[in-house]
Formats: structure tokens, C-alpha cells, sequence
């Protein structure tokens, strides 16, 4: 199950980083939360 990006900035989360995709325009970086072991995407568009 993936979580929406706003729920990603949780600071009492722990995340361990698994993948960064690279693209031209948009980068997206994997993440693993610690507690429930669910799978995160965060996308990251480039300026």
C-alpha cells in the first residue's frame, strides 16, 4: 500500500530508503517505513 506524500513528512516515522528512480523531468525515491513496513513513493520533480 502506498501513502500520499503528505504523509510522508511525518517526523516520528522512520523510513529506510530502498530505490531512487531517475528521470528526466522527475525523480522518485522508494522507502520502506520502519513500523508497518509499508512501501512509500515520494516523487521529486527537478527545477
Amino acid at each position: 500500500m502506498h501513502k500520499a506524500p503528505s504523509d510522508w513528512e511525518t517526523p516520528q516515522m522512520k523510513y529506510t530508503p530502498v530505490g531512487v528512480d531517475i528521470a528526466k523531468h522527475l525523480i522518485q525515491v522508494h522507502f520502506i517505513d520502519e513500523h508497518t513496513g509499508e512501501v512509500i513513493d515520494k516523487q521529486l520533480r527537478r527545477q
